[in-house]
C-alpha cells in the first residue's frame, strides 16, 4: 500500500496528524500537505480507494512523478 493511501485510511480512522506522521513515516507537513490538497480537490474516501497508486502519486506528488519520468525517458 502506497504511504499515501495509507495516510488517507489512518486519517479516516480519525488518527492525528502526529499520529499519521509516526505511523506512516512521513513528515507532519507531509501529512498536512496531501490532507489540504484532499479537501482542496473535494475527494471523498471512496474516490481515494478507487485510484491507483500511480494516480495518487501523480496527484498529489505531480513534481516527483514527473522527475521519475525524466529519468525513464533519459
Amino acid at each position: 500500500m502506497s504511504k499515501i493511501r495509507q495516510i488517507f485510511r489512518l486519517h479516516a480512522q480519525d488518527r492525528s496528524k502526529k499520529q499519521i506522521s509516526t505511523l506512516t513515516g512521513c513528515s507532519r507537513n507531509t501529512v498536512k500537505k496531501y490532507l489540504y490538497k484532499f479537501i482542496e480537490h473535494k475527494l471523498t474516501y471512496t474516490d481515494i480507494d478507487r485510484m491507483s497508486d500511480h494516480a495518487l502519486e501523480e496527484l498529489f506528488c505531480p513534481d516527483s512523478f514527473l522527475s521519475g519520468m525524466n529519468v525513464l525517458n533519459n
